[in-house]
């Protein structure tokens, strides 16, 4: 299920490049694409069951819920992500 991954992606690519519009509508493309999972033979076609999937869509809806886009720091302000200096050649 690649598209699956991409879509998760995208979304959090999204969220992190601080744009919060763009990031709320990339989750919300990433949950109706798990609910359409839900409704459609995908995963007992892959020999999983509907359990596994209600589990797994449950565990990411609880964790979406709690997401505040305003904990995000702008990457510009910040510099974008901290570097660790080149280790030191022993020798």
């Amino acid at each position: 299920m690649p598209w699956l991954y991409e879509l998760a992606l995208e979304a959090y690519r999204a969220i992190r490049s601080g744009e919060k519009e763009e990031g709320q509508k990339s989750l919300q493309r990433f949950r109706d694409a798990l609910e359409l999972m839900q409704r459609g033979p995908f995963f007992e076609e892959f020999g999983l069951d509907r359990m596994s999937l209600k589990m797994m869509r449950s565990d990411f809806m609880e964790m979406f819920e709690f997401t505040d886009f305003d904990d995000f720091d702008d990457p510009a302000s910040t510099g974008g992500r901290k570097r660790m200096p080149p280790a030191k050649k022993e020798g």
